[in-house]
């Protein structure tokens, strides 16, 4: 099956095979994305912040 864009994430056991990846703790993103973002931002603390990027707002502390 083709999916063209995002519809991809419509298909539920992909989504699912996705999420489980995504966020098993040894992920790419958990591990080196997570760490450098955080550092970039420094400390946000009492801050509002607008998050336009592409993720789930998984790295919210």
């Amino acid at each position: 099956m083709e999916y063209k864009g995002s519809s991809v994430y419509d298909n539920e056991p992909f989504f699912h095979n996705y999420l489980s990846r995504r966020n098993r703790e040894n992920s790419p993103n958990n591990v080196i994305e997570k760490p450098v973002l955080l550092e970039l931002a420094g400390d946000v603390e009492g801050k509002n912040i607008l998050d336009l990027g592409c993720i789930e707002a998984g790295i919210r502390k």
